[in-house]
């Protein structure tokens, strides 16, 4: 038998810490003859590595994973000794790299088509080594720091494509889940291997690969992060872990069969225990999402319990866990993007506990742009009805290249009169060139057809349409497709023309607002500093009486 092995090692994986078992490997009789494909993408051992760490997304590494791949299919080809089998390897990032490249080859993305190179077929089981498959958590503030840096300037793009909830991440495991399930008992082997002690990983991470028959995940006494495939240290005690820790590797590589965890061999059945995992039965998930100067409690509670009461155990609701999001974060790009990323990781983390769950949203102010970006990033996410209220949406967000793309199949947006929110501080924002947010929950949305449905005018504000007594309705939409409308609901006719102007004059009025304040600030800046002297005590009274009246009005500002 002909066959490739395909080894994407991990970002800091250099080639002399994966030599001794890739020395072991090569002369086992199983492996004999075979092709080594070894993807040593980034890290720190030599300029061209370091160099693709800075430069080189996740996605593209992946993609030239792919094209290497079919260059050696090619040639095997060429040489009169196509490839029989195909075995991947991945370790940390390598084991979204792996997937990735899989998947692309395959055409499982919207927009893309199989590879005319037909290797494929021809892969049989992936060995993922502490694979980041839900991507990695930013566990402290410098990383944290750094992964926002890279999702707003992609520099580090490697940091932005491989953290938990990245739309590179996201599209991955719902993908992987809708193509390998297509396949109907042909799919692959998949093995996760994760360290007891591994502090990138988490065990629950892996759910996406335990979906399936041939998925199973490994708990590997005594290992973490970095030292699985590796030995660690010298001695009789070392020597003796490493040669168990190499048996499992080989076992997983050549012999593991997941329909049969029984047969794990004698020898490894103290270090290796199988992860089972959970069985989940809710066959709908609602995410729940508020938005400006809101939080859980309220409507969001109402909601959840009224959903959860008609439940009967077989539904499961997701609310944002962000808690108040105020009008002073709202203003800010950053801050209003940064639950974004919570958002399309719950999407693919539900997704994965049950791929056959229906999926519905209802959201407010914020959480309805939380969802708009999220539905642009991912492809792959999809919802069966859609309930917006407050929207701050742009009136020409992309609606039909969503049901185009199967991502919506209803949609309802529901519009106050006097939503100052959406009317006139999104209208204003757009003045001073925020264009991804609009008025679509106060004007409406450009798009309309028999999937879509604008509710207007709720005599109020911003969050009227959410108040008790329309609950009924929403629910009613959300769950049941039902389009009866609220009583009481006003004409364009009869909404307040003041209102009206200013909404429309907002982005005008807004630079000169932003003028004025610049104005201002620096002339208070020049009545602090004018007689600017160290040993002043004027200056020093100015300083911090100007000082104390900033920190309230933020803080003011911060609840607003």
């Amino acid at each position: 038998m002909k066959r490739l092995v395909v080894l994407a090692t991990g970002t800091f994986g250099s080639p002399k810490k994966w030599n001794p078992l890739l020395e072991r490997l090569s002369k086992e009789d199983l492996l004999e003859g075979s092709d080594w494909l070894i993807f040593n993408h980034c890290g720190l051992w030599d300029f061209r590595a370091f160099r693709k760490f800075f430069t080189k997304s996740i996605e593209l590494l992946s993609l030239e994973l792919k094209a290497k791949i079919e260059q050696y299919y090619l040639a095997a080809l060429a040489n009169g000794e196509p490839y029989d089998d195909i075995i991947f390897i991945g370790h940390s990032f390598g084991g979204l790299m792996v997937r990735q490249a899989y998947l692309l080859a395959t055409g499982a993305y919207a927009g893309t088509v199989k590879s005319q190179v037909p290797w494929t077929d021809k892969v049989s089981r992936f060995v993922l080594i502490a694979s980041t498959n839900r991507g990695f958590e930013p566990d402290n503030v410098l990383i944290s720091a750094l992964v926002n840096l890279s999702s707003a300037t992609g520099f580090l793009p490697i940091l932005r494509d491989g953290v938990q909830g990245s739309a590179f991440v996201t599209n991955l495991r719902i993908s992987w889940i809708r193509y390998i399930t297509s396949l109907e008992g042909r799919e692959p082997v998949m093995i996760q291997l994760l360290g007891t002690e591994d502090g990138v990983v988490r065990r629950e991470d892996s759910i996406d690969l335990r979906q399936f028959p041939n998925g199973v995940q490994f708990d590997v006494s005594g290992a973490n992060h970095d030292n699985l495939y590796r030995p660690q240290g010298r001695g009789s005690e070392a020597h003796e872990e490493w040669e168990l820790r190499y048996k499992l590797l080989l076992w997983a590589i050549l012999r593991c069969d997941p329909k049969k965890p029984e047969q794990i061999p004698s020898a490894l059945q103290e270090s290796v225990t199988v992860d089972q995992g959970e069985s989940y039965t809710e066959s709908k998930t609602v995410f729940i999402v508020h938005g400006i100067r809101d939080g859980n409690s309220g409507w969001v509670s109402q909601l959840a319990d009224q959903i959860s009461r008609r439940a009967n155990g077989n539904l499961a609701v997701v609310r944002s866990n962000y808690g108040y999001f105020s009008a002073f974060n709202f203003f800010f790009p950053w801050l209003r993007r940064q639950n974004i990323r919570w958002f399309q990781d719950q999407y693919s983390y539900r997704f994965a506990l049950n791929p056959k769950a229906e999926f519905y949203f209802i959201g407010h102010s914020n959480g309805t742009y939380v969802l708009g970006e999220s539905l642009k990033r991912v492809s792959a996410m999809k919802f069966k009805r859609i309930y917006l209220a407050g929207s701050v949406l742009p009136r020409e967000y992309p609606w039909q290249e969503r049901f185009d793309l199967d991502q919506v199949k209803e949609l309802r947006n529901d519009r106050s009169c006097s939503d100052w929110p959406v009317g006139i501080l999104c209208s204003g924002l757009r003045g001073l060139g925020m264009k991804d947010i609009g008025t679509g929950g106060f004007d409406g949305f450009n798009f309309a057809d028999n999937r879509t449905e604008e509710v207007y005018y709720y005599k109020g504000g911003h969050g009227e349409p959410l108040e008790k007594e329309n609950q009924s309705s929403i629910l009613a939409f959300t769950l049941d497709g039902d389009r009866s409308h609220p009583s009481n609901l006003l004409e364009s006719t009869q909404i307040s023309s003041k209102f009206q102007w200013f909404s429309l004059m907002a982005p005008y009025f807004a630079p000169l607002l932003l003028l004025l304040v610049f104005c201002i600030a620096s002339l208070w800046g020049w009545w602090i500093f004018q007689d600017f002297m160290w040993n002043n005590l004027e200056f020093w009274i100015k300083f911090i009486m100007s000082a104390a009246i900033l920190y309230f009005v933020y803080a003011f500002a911060k609840t607003g």
